[in-house]
């Protein structure tokens, strides 16, 4: 007699309890698709919904010269009702387009802000409100509103909540910096001019400016000034509800840095207190640690914050080049900071700084901060590259080139913790989010609400360097990039875990099947590979009884689907299966609940044992063997024994 035993598989007599995680997995693998129509989406802008989502723009010329589009897609992935595929138009259609910024209008909609020009030779400042629901505010121009003029192509507008409802403006007016407050219905605030309000009165050269809110409908700007000889100075105004310097501000704003050589100021944030904080690049030390990172505090006064030195307090002055700061609150008075660090790398890293409300590291973080991402190639930021996570940490994204096979860059993501630990869950050097063919450039995010984040790039995948599209993706707290994977079925089947899911669109390069036990890491187990009609199928075999088995699909240590749970029960005494073969053969699957003796009978209806068989040493769980031919067509009883218990089952033999 042939006996096959298998070792630590048990019987589907015992009913499995299946836990699974819910379904939260709505994203496709490597992004959803916002726009593919052909030929090139560019210049990104993004802005929260208010409701986990994101309401992204891009400029294109889908009729032959720019226009601004934009869709809204939800936290769940799925683009939001009513909204056209590939964008609803939002801008006028013009020859030259600049990049703006985005804001939510705390109603579910969103402001962007950008540059075109709607007359030869003119170049615009225009703004558009877009409702959560793909409209244009009613009273807003169909084209978007123009708020001002410049004669800079490069003008970049930047846009800020104005805490009524309505939104901040600015610009670099060429020679002038100039702001505008504008109403949630298009109107223009009582007082100020229709060209937009002065920030300064000093003529000269300046940099972009920079705003947010002041908390008491007026606005904080900072920009640099390079209007004297010392190269370029920091420079920060603050504009009241009516659109003049505030009480106590002088004329020209004040200055914040003036120390040799050039700082370069970014997006300032709030301080939580009714002042900012204010980050630059500074070259007042090139010749000898090279461009570093500052910042400083100011006080709704204008004044420095109590403890932070005139000219502002270094935040990284490691050798090489340190350039493109951003910053975010870490809801505590304290900022992070994240820039790009050329340190060790010709081409640049991303490194963090967590900086208490005095501007010092805050506990757990290194001086000079702690390397984002030290793979090789190219790690790009953006001025949306950093959000906090709602608990003292943040989340930054880029553009990543480290694959060194191809020139390809892709979308990373990495969270670190208010103490300056990777997040639990997090890979090091980061997530990756997409990995498509091609180059995914231009990479935004704004906060999902939940400790995570909404990811939206210009992408190439395409290949055609012509034909540039627009995706967005959602990374959970948690650091996993959900896909738009269902889980189908998952079942304790006698000697293996059946695993069924269902993934309509294709999986990303490297997906793979994997499992652990209990609180044991995630281990592959299996390539995932998708059959003609999208079903994803395993079976394991190797369980044990009494042990709990979590499985999801993932790729490059990301997860793509949610944990799915099964507990295996503990092995039993019983008969899985009997099935009588051609020629009287009678192949039986059965289950051991110990390593003990036990015997197989076979009796026919006369009560006659006919065959026996007494497995020995196979151990517990679920084993196989036959009983050779030779039997007689009838009914026949099959009996199983073991440590003085018996099961019985019945067998139909055919010939």
């Amino acid at each position: 007699m042939k006996r096959s035993p298998r070792l630590s598989i048990y019987a589907a007599a015992c009913a499995a309890l299946i836990v699974a995680a819910p379904a939260r997995a709505d994203w496709p693998a490597s992004g959803r698709a916002l726009c593919t129509q052909f030929g090139n989406q560019f210049l990104v802008m993004i802005a929260p919904d208010g409701s986990g989502g994101a309401i992204v723009a891009w400029g294109e010329f889908r009729f032959s010269s720019a226009s601004t589009f934009s869709e809204r897609v939800l936290r769940n992935g799925l683009v939001a009702p009513g909204w056209p595929v590939d964008g609803a138009q939002i801008g006028a259609s013009n020859s030259y387009y600049a990049q703006g910024r985005g804001a939510s209008d705390d109603a579910g909609g969103a402001y962007f802000a950008w540059g075109g020009d709607d007359l030869p030779s003119t170049h615009r400042v225009f703004l558009q409100h877009v409702t959560g629901a793909a409209g244009i505010v009613t009273g807003w121009p169909v084209d978007g509103l123009v708020v001002g003029n410049t004669t800079s192509i490069g003008s970049l507008p930047h846009v800020a909540p104005d805490g009524g409802g309505g939104v901040f403006v600015c610009w670099n007016d060429a020679p002038d910096l100039r702001i505008q407050r504008v109403r949630a219905d298009g109107t223009s605030y009582p007082g100020w001019p229709a060209a937009g309000a002065l920030i300064t009165n000093v003529s000269g050269a300046y940099g972009l400016p920079y705003v947010i809110g002041d908390g008491n409908g007026g606005a904080i700007v900072a920009w640099t000034d390079s209007s004297g000889s010392g190269g370029g100075d920091v420079r920060a105004q603050r504009i009241d509800s009516g659109g003049l310097p505030a009480s106590g501000w002088p004329a020209d704003g004040v200055v914040v840095c003036a120390e040799n050589g050039f700082q370069n100021v970014f997006q300032p944030i709030a301080d939580g207190a009714g002042g900012a904080w204010l980050v630059w690049a500074d070259d007042r030390n090139v010749a000898t640690s090279g461009r570093d990172i500052y910042t400083q505090r100011i006080t709704g006064s204008g004044a420095v914050a109590t403890g932070w030195p005139v000219g502002g307090l270094v935040t990284c002055d490691a050798a090489g080049t340190q350039n493109q700061p951003r910053l975010v609150s870490d809801g505590s008075g304290g900022a992070l900071v994240v820039w790009s660090d050329r340190r060790t790398a010709p081409d640049g890293d991303p490194f963090i700084q967590h900086l208490n409300s005095d501007g010092t590291p805050a506990a757990g973080w290194p001086t000079n901060g702690i390397a984002v991402c030290n793979g090789s190639g190219i790690e790009q930021l953006t001025l949306d590259s950093i959000v906090g996570d709602g608990v003292g940490g943040a989340i930054v994204v880029w553009s990543d080139a480290r694959d060194s096979s191809t020139t390809a860059r892709d979308v990373y993501a990495q969270r670190f913790d208010s103490g300056g630990s990777v997040h639990a869950g997090w890979a090091s050097n980061g997530v990756a989010l997409c990995t498509a063919a091609g180059d995914q450039v231009d990479v935004h995010c704004v906060s999902d609400g939940s400790g995570g984040a909404i990811v939206a790039w210009g992408d190439g995948r395409t290949g055609d360097p012509k034909n540039y599209d627009i995706y967005a993706i959602g990374v959970r707290s948690d650091g996993t990039t959900p896909a738009l994977v269902a889980l189908v079925g998952a079942e304790v089947a006698g000697d293996r875990v059946k695993l069924e899911w269902y993934a309509p669109e294709r999986l990303p390069g490297g997906a793979s099947i994997e499992r652990r036990v209990g609180e044991s890491p995630w281990t592959v187990i299996a390539t995932a590979t998708r059959d003609g009609l999208g079903y994803i199928r395993y079976e394991d075999f190797e369980i044990v009884g009494g042990a709990r088995y979590g499985y999801r699909l993932g790729a490059a240590g990301a997860a793509l689907t949610a944990e799915t749970w099964v507990d295996v029960p503990l092995p039993s005494l019983s008969v899985v299966e009997a099935v009588a073969e051609p020629r009287g053969v009678v192949r039986v699957r059965f289950s051991l609940r110990s390593a003990g003796p036990a015997r197989l009978q076979l009796f026919d209806v006369a009560g006659r044992c006919v065959r026996t068989d007494s497995p020995a040493g196979l151990g517990p769980g679920v084993h196989e063997t036959r009983f050779p031919g030779g039997l007689s067509s009838g009914l026949y009883w099959l009996r199983l024994t073991q440590d003085g218990v018996s099961v019985r089952r019945k067998v139909l033999v055919s010939r």
